[in-house]
């Protein structure tokens, strides 16, 4: 059978044979099933991805604790490493004058005050904590006798720069009245002889 189509080319209808029709479906099927399988191969690394970024996150988490403890401990290093360096240079220094000072301290202390903890900071320099036994108000003139004389006593203070007091307390214990000092004394920077 023969077709004619006297109808001007750009108002014809192009028909495809069925044949032709049928060629061009499973094609079309073909290219939107492999844009879908693509997408799906994307989509599975992407959610493995994801789950394992929760799987560590919750790890992170968990180890939060832990960092905390481990940058507690390396202040607490840092620490003891400065009073390390403290003590090193005091044991450089002369011994003799050490024991010496520090037995001058024992002299110089009055009646009624006691040491409770010697320490040697690096920032501060020799802290000094201790308390005295309230006595009608005259402990804490004697808190100010022992700075006072600690200061006068060239001996002692050839190793210090100042000698300050850094806190006075008011407490009682066991229904006695005591006062809890600290003194700082700032080491000297010029090297001993």
């Amino acid at each position: 059978m023969l077709q004619i189509n006297l109808l001007p080319e750009d108002a014809r209808e192009t028909s495809l044979s069925s044949l032709e029709q049928l060629h061009r479906i499973p094609l079309i099927w073909i290219v939107v099933g492999l844009l879908i399988g693509f997408g799906l191969v994307l989509l599975i690394p992407v959610h493995l991805n994801q789950r394992r970024l929760n799987v560590l996150t919750k790890q992170i988490e968990q180890l939060k604790p832990k960092e905390f403890e481990v940058h507690k401990l390396q202040q607490a290093l840092n620490q003891l490493k400065r009073e390390a360096a403290a003590f090193e240079q005091i044991k450089s220094g002369n011994r003799r004058a050490w024991s010496q000072r520090l037995n001058k301290l024992s002299d110089l202390t009055p009646d009624g005050i006691w040491f409770t903890n010697l320490d040697l900071d690096p920032v501060k320099g020799l802290v000094i904590q201790g308390a005295a036994i309230g006595q009608g108000g005259s402990e804490m003139a004697n808190v100010g006798k022992l700075v006072q004389d600690i200061k006068g006593d060239t001996e002692f203070t050839s190793a210090f720069k100042d000698v300050q007091i850094e806190s006075l307390k008011r407490v009682y214990e066991k229904e006695i009245e005591v006062v809890r000092f600290t003194l700082i004394c700032q080491l000297s920077t010029t090297p001993e002889t």
